[in-house]
């Protein structure tokens, strides 16, 4: 084999390797959105988030909560303190969910325990069990 096609073989090779190996983008599932409100302090994993109002982004295996509150205008904003990623496991749900729902029994304390979020519009449920 010459030494124009050896290499011609090698990037080939390589570019095969690539495609089959790099993740994606198409691959990654879409981030889903809401806001939520928590009407008592709620326990998510090992946390436990203040009643409130929340942003939160349900990624692949994670769901961010992001306090929001009032500026001085009485405007919604997102709050400056450090935001909670609490790991999950993201299912698939046959349809979409018609409402934004929580599921949060009370845990042995009486602190609601935040166990599943099914999000209006999405086909997906977001698991802290």
């Amino acid at each position: 084999m010459s030494r124009h096609a050896l290499t011609l073989a090698a990037v080939v090779g390589a570019l095969v390797a690539f495609t089959t190996v790099a993740p994606r983008a198409q691959d990654a599932p879409k981030p889903v959105k809401a806001t939520i409100t928590l009407d008592h302090n709620t326990k998510v994993g090992a946390n436990v988030l203040k009643a409130g109002d929340y942003q939160i982004v349900g990624g692949a295996a994670d769901v961010t909560f992001r306090r929001l509150a009032e500026d001085s205008h009485g405007d919604t904003v997102t709050s400056t303190a450090k935001p909670l990623v609490v790991p999950c496991t993201r299912k698939a749900l046959e349809h979409k969910a018609d409402q934004t729902e929580l599921t949060a029994p009370p845990g042995a304390d009486g602190v609601p325990v935040l166990k599943e979020i099914q999000i209006d519009g999405s086909a997906v449920a977001f698991d802290f069990n």
